[in-house]
């Protein structure tokens, strides 16, 4: 079950990436990632609080990912160079969230990346490695990406990963201060 492979750090390997699970020790490393991408990151964000780009924010949301881990209810892993074995340099990050059991078994996938990592395909190779984890060891059967229309290499990204584009929905997600529709794209564990 998902509560107990995350409740120390878990880490997963590529051919040239690291994905780990991070506790608070990494905070500085966490808010360093952000404020680096502060303003290529903000057009597809909800907005901020005014705290959010400060260590104790951060540490408090490290600490809850750690809770919702143990629930079963998250897994997020921050994206490193294979190289980087002392997680130096946070180069994107991804997240499993809103897990359901029962008769759903599903959850939401969402995913960043630096920006001097872009089309290299780094994201593709986290994501292909999170999802086999997630639905191999996990037994989801749904993950659920929602994505605007305007962020054509998202969309790229999740259709070359086998993901299905099921609707739309408008004004779903509040994000960078207006209500943006996005286009729902589900992968199934068949």
């Amino acid at each position: 079950m998902l509560a107990a492979t995350t409740q120390q750090n878990q880490q997963l390997e590529t051919e040239r990436l690291l994905l780990a699970t991070l506790n608070v020790q990494h905070t500085p490393k966490v808010l360093t990632y952000l404020m680096y991408n502060r303003t290529f990151f903000k057009e597809f964000m909800p907005t901020w609080s005014p705290d959010y780009f400060s260590i104790n924010f951060q540490r408090n949301q490290l600490m809850e990912n750690a809770e919702k881990a143990k629930r079963g209810e998250m897994v997020k892993y921050f994206l490193f160079r294979k190289s980087d074995q002392e997680y130096t340099r946070i180069i994107g990050d991804l997240s499993f969230t809103n897990i359901v059991r029962g008769a759903f078994q599903s959850c939401y996938v969402g995913c960043k990346l630096d920006k001097d990592y872009l089309q290299k395909g780094i994201m593709t190779e986290a994501l292909t490695r999170a999802i086999q984890q997630l639905f191999a060891q996990e037994g989801l059967h749904r993950i659920e990406a929602n994505i605007m229309p305007s962020n054509t290499a998202s969309i790229r990204l999740f259709e070359k990963l086998g993901f299905q584009r099921e609707g739309y929905s408008p004004n779903y997600l509040h994000i960078n201060g207006q209500w943006e529709g996005h286009y729902r794209y589900t992968l199934l564990n068949e």
